[in-house]
């Protein structure tokens, strides 16, 4: 989803065909740490991974860098099974995004947890002034399945 979410703010911002040839220079992963894996093992110079692993930078042999535009969104979701009942899929959503599980994943995960009264991480505080995602306008007028149909296109092995 993390490719995902940066390919849609690519192309609400400059354009299909940039987010086409992003998408073709670019080495996908399906985990965040076989991107910092790669980086760290190859030639390859950069790899965008979520922010807590940019936590282990030491910035001798590897650097944390936040676009000037803002920080990508990548949302998180909660998925339940269907064979369960909603009752209790209620309550694991409820625990989920209870206060105190948020401030585990803020500090814990240097995640941005939008439950009200959720803690900042520190590392989040002093490094990124703004967040960047796509405007209202693209999402409601581009076609998901051009998208999608784009994305697959451009990145080979890719599973929506």
């Amino acid at each position: 989803s993390a490719c995902k979410s940066i390919a849609k703010l690519v192309w609400s911002t400059m354009g299909k065909d940039a987010v086409a040839s992003l998408l073709d220079r670019s080495s996908v992963h399906e985990i965040p740490m076989q991107a910092f894996r790669h980086v760290k093992t190859t030639r390859e110079g950069a790899a965008l991974v979520p922010t807590v692993y940019t936590l282990t930078a030491d910035g001798k042999q590897d650097y944390t860098f936040c676009p000037t535009s803002g920080a990508v969104v990548v949302p998180s979701y909660i998925a339940v099974r269907n064979s369960i009942s909603e009752q209790v899929a209620r309550a694991v959503i409820y625990e989920l995004t209870h206060p105190d599980m948020c401030t585990f994943y803020v500090e814990k995960g240097c995640l941005i947890c939008p439950i009200e009264g959720s803690p900042t991480h520190p590392w989040i505080e002093a490094n990124i002034e703004q967040i960047d995602l796509p405007g209202s306008e693209w999402l409601v007028t581009t076609d998901p399945e051009d998208f999608y149909q784009t994305y697959l296109a451009h990145v080979p092995g890719a599973r929506v």
